[in-house]
């Protein structure tokens, strides 16, 4: 476990020592890439290091789940309502991308 935070954390030094650089070298999209790699490899760190409890000591990941048909109730709502959610954004940033002509 302690070898894989060590390499995310490199990941995250390399994620920050990028953005820095695109920043200094006048690019536009690298350091939003760089960025969002820096928070996902800062959330899987997260994520990894409080494994498996929510609060260290107190809760774990069995007494914080919910009921099993609440868990599938979820499931099939979610299943439903997130591809709709993605085709929204999708069209979103399609609309106020700098191609899109009316």
């Amino acid at each position: 476990m302690f070898h894989l935070l060590v390499g995310l954390d490199a990941a995250a030094a390399l994620a920050y020592v990028y953005v820095i650089g695109s920043l200094i070298r006048g690019r536009s999209r690298g350091p939003f890439r760089a960025s969002v790699t820096l928070f996902f490899v800062s959330f899987i760190g997260l994520a990894l290091s409080l494994f498996p409890d929510f609060i260290p000591g107190k809760l774990g990941i069995v007494e914080a789940a919910s009921d099993s048909s609440t868990l599938v109730f979820m499931l099939i709502g979610i299943g439903l309502i997130f591809p709709v959610m993605i085709g929204y954004n999708l069209y979103q940033y399609y609309v106020f991308s700098e191609g899109y002509r009316p």
